[in-house]
């Protein structure tokens, strides 16, 4: 099942956990890229790919956005999941609304999501977020390999 965009959902608001954009520099290349992605669209690319029914599926924010940092830093899963849970930008590039220092999925999960959907259609969402970097000036592409132009600190 499609699961709506809302990182925060069921998620109370509380005076002593700060949102994660609060605590971050919005000038890091990964946060820059976050807010100039067309997310919605992406969303749509790839909503054929959830059941109606059933539990709900990590949100597409999430799912691409671990599918492009482990492209980017030519990473495992295990790799990008241990990562993850280090990095408030990349958590904030997937879609949380909180740091959240936990897994956001089994390293499996990704290989067995990326099935559900034809090379060409991760490509096509990749490219979509190359061409935002690069755009800003942060990402190069070439030869089917990601550059991060600008360092994160």
């Amino acid at each position: 099942m499609l699961k709506k965009h809302d990182p925060s959902a069921g998620l109370q608001w509380n005076l002593f956990i700060p949102r994660i954009e609060e605590e971050i520099d919005p000038n890091l290349p990964l946060v820059r890229l976050a807010d100039e992605i067309p997310w919605e669209s992406i969303e749509k690319q790839f909503k054929h790919g959830y059941a109606r029914r059933g539990r709900p599926g990590k949100s597409v924010r999430m799912m691409v956005g671990l599918h492009f940092l482990q492209r980017l830093f030519a990473l495992s899963e295990e790799r990008l999941v241990a990562q993850w849970c280090q990095e408030p930008s990349w958590q904030y590039l997937c879609g949380m609304a909180f740091f959240d220092p936990t897994p956001p999925l089994e390293r499996s999960a990704l290989p067995h999501w990326r099935k559900r959907f034809s090379p060409e259609n991760l490509e096509r969402a990749l490219l979509r977020m190359v061409e935002v970097g690069e755009s800003l000036g942060i990402l190069q592409y070439h030869a089917g390999q990601l550059t991060l132009l600008e360092q994160q600190p």
